[in-house]
């Protein structure tokens, strides 16, 4: 809806000369509002422009804090320098593995030394057993316990040769651990402590390079959000012109109302008294709308030279970066040293692996022999619960008593040497247990990363430092764009300032049309009561209002109170807006 038809005018004819009376004036000001337009119809989408583009920085930021703030890339770091620490360990490890092979190999030989006194004390208890068959002459009572003790050290034969078996297998494990350590052993006199001291050196370099990168994103995210928070207040002090253009078009209402009012007037001195009343009105207006704008548009014009050093400064950070190439000097590096952690934790692996497969026999190892022992055991008792019902036989056959009284004495002497023999055998046995328990809690301690842990940090920190080079190059390019629309729109806007002499010009025109003053008679006072108040309704600023009301007759309500209601623009959303503008 065009301005003639959102305001209201008086319903008469106008005809004649006197709708030109203030045509020159409404052409001019109708340039001017061109002027206007066309002098600002840019500068705001610029702006628009610069705001989005700080939006894509600080977005493009926070992909770097994202990148190097998040878990898996401090977890990265971290897992690098924990597995360098291991292998700083593993010839202690190594050591102490030997050690208790060692205590482990001394408990077998302990055992193996027993395994052959419980197989000598078995085969002299056989011989002992066919002796009874023999001094007993036949008798069915020494027999039977002679055939049944017999059958018992075929058993604890069988329970015997088991022990060497374990044993054997054992020692077989023991040797690959052994092998499996010494090739780890070299592995590691070659690259220790070099390799995992440059790990160590690395990671740490580049935390502090990941860290220099989230206090740099951290410091030009602020340095953006300033701008921006700038930028939108000059986006809303912009509406300088729009102010300026709503004032002009109530000035070029102001003349509309002059000329159609004119025809009521035929007296040409009430109609100059009326003429000059308004014009000079109208040139406050103007005059005041003049000095205005240019005084905003040089405090927008600061405004944004002293938004520059803050881009330019944006730039720079950006440029810093860019030169900085410390992170994929740090990639480089790690990825040679990775590789020969790597290898060396592949070898560290396999070592824990057949140190496991160790345990895994000790336990098998000490289970077996403790069922074996107590078999041998239950054995021993048999034996000598035998010689002792053997010699309570013998009492009953004098013939053959003493003879077989020696006889039962000797199997039970050799039954108390087994039990000896397996007292032994179970103290080794838990002696190995031992052992195997110190290593179980070494491998739980020792227990770090693997080779696939370090390569899977190592691809963590790299897709970190790309996604980080994305994020700073588009920042960067974005940065470059904001330091050009800034220094554009000051341009601009500098250009503009001349539109304030344009609008001074205007309102030394409608000084000039006034002409002189003259005395306002009754029918001039009657057309100013109901013109200046059809004026004031046309009004969406209270600096337009105070004006006027430098202009009332005597008698009139002002208006500048804000009780005035504005009804000729209650279809325009801007009017809150301008209601309670300034000027």
């Amino acid at each position: 809806m065009g301005l003639e038809q959102r305001l209201t005018v008086p319903s008469w004819d106008v005809t004649g000369d006197s709708q030109q009376g203030t045509a020159m004036l409404r052409d001019r000001m109708e340039d001017v509002l061109s002027d206007l337009h066309a002098g600002f119809s840019g500068i705001s989408g610029m702006l628009e422009s610069a705001v989005e583009s700080i939006a894509t920085v600080i977005s493009s930021l926070q992909h770097v804090t994202a990148a190097f703030g998040q878990g898996e890339a401090v977890g990265a770091v971290s897992n690098l320098k924990l597995a360098a620490r291991r292998l700083l360990c593993v010839a202690q490890q190594v050591d102490y593995r030997g050690g208790q092979v060692q205590l482990i190999r001394q408990s077998t030989r302990q055992m193996g030394a027993q395994v052959e006194d419980v197989r000598k004390a078995l085969e002299v208890l056989r011989i002992y057993g066919i002796n009874v068959k023999i001094t007993a002459f036949g008798r069915e009572e020494f027999v039977d316990f002679a055939n049944l003790m017999a059958e018992k050290l075929v058993a604890g034969k069988e329970s015997a040769a088991g022990f060497d078996s374990q044993i054997a297998a054992l020692e077989t494990s023991l040797a690959r651990m052994e092998l499996s350590d010494g090739r780890l052993a070299r592995e590691c006199a070659r690259v220790v402590p070099e390799v995992p001291d440059r790990l160590v050196h690395d990671a740490g370099a580049l935390q502090g390079h990941q860290q220099k990168l989230l206090d740099m994103a951290q410091t030009t995210g602020e340095l953006a959000n300033a701008i921006q928070h700038k930028i939108a207040s000059i986006l809303s002090a912009i509406q300088i012109d729009d102010i300026a253009r709503q004032r002009m078009e109530h000035v070029l209402y102001g003349c509309q109302l002059l000329d159609e009012y004119a025809p009521r007037m035929s007296d040409p001195v009430t109609q100059q008294a009326v003429r000059h009343h308004v014009l000079r009105l109208l040139e406050a207006q103007m005059r005041e709308t003049a000095q205005d704008y240019e005084r905003e548009a040089r405090v927008l014009i600061g405004s944004l030279r002293a938004m520059e050093p803050d881009a330019m400064r944006l730039v720079s950070l950006q440029q810093a970066k860019g030169g900085d190439d410390n992170g994929g000097q740090f990639l480089r590096r790690m990825e040679s040293g990775i590789a020969e952690a790597t290898a060396m934790i592949a070898q560290l692996q396999e070592a824990d692996r057949q140190a496991e497969e160790t345990l895994t026999m000790i336990i098998a190892t000490v289970d077996d022999l403790a069922e074996r022992a107590e078999s041998i055991r239950n054995l021993r008792i048999d034996v000598q619960l035998m010689a002792i019902n053997i010699g309570l036989q013998c009492r009953r056959v004098e013939a053959i008593g003493r003879p077989m009284t020696v006889v039962a004495n000797e199997i039970r002497s050799y039954s108390e040497k087994l039990d000896t023999s397996i007292g032994a055998i179970t103290a080794a046995a838990d002696q190995l247990n031992t052992a195997s328990e110190r290593l179980r809690e070494q491998a739980q301690a020792d227990k770090g990363d693997t080779g696939d842990e370090l390569a899977q940090s190592l691809a963590t920190i790299r897709e970190g430092a790309m996604r980080t080079e994305e994020a700073m190059a588009a920042a960067g390019e974005r940065s470059n764009g904001i330091s050009d629309l800034l220094r554009r729109t000051r341009d601009q806007m500098e250009a503009n300032v001349g539109l304030g002499q344009m609008i001074a010009s205007t309102s030394v025109m409608l000084a000039e049309q006034a002409g002189d003053p003259a005395a306002l008679d009754e029918a001039a006072e009657a057309v100013l009561h109901e013109l200046l108040p059809n004026l004031g309704r046309s009004y969406t600023m209270a600096s337009e209002r105070v004006v006027h009301d430098r202009f009332l007759l005597p008698g009139m309500a002002p208006i500048s109170s804000g009780s005035a209601s504005v009804t000729s623009f209650d279809d325009d959303d801007d009017d809150a807006l301008f209601d309670d503008a300034l000027f």
